[in-house]
């Protein structure tokens, strides 16, 4: 899965940044519910936003 790939490269990017562990439980399912807590709501809509509409690996 396309989406798989874009989260890993989001983790080795950010390092252990909430931002990662956000992208990470996406991939897992029911754990981002626990972990999107970490960030903002909007950050957290902003980074599901990216992740639905381009398979890009962002430049950070």
């Amino acid at each position: 899965m396309h989406k798989g790939s874009i989260i890993g490269s989001w983790d080795l990017a950010l390092s252990h940044s909430d931002l990662a562990l956000c992208m990470i439980t996406f991939k897992i399912g029911a754990e981002d519910l626990y972990i999107k807590k970490r960030v903002s709501l909007e950050f957290s809509a902003k980074i599901t936003v990216f992740i639905m509409t381009t398979y890009d690996v962002p430049t950070l």
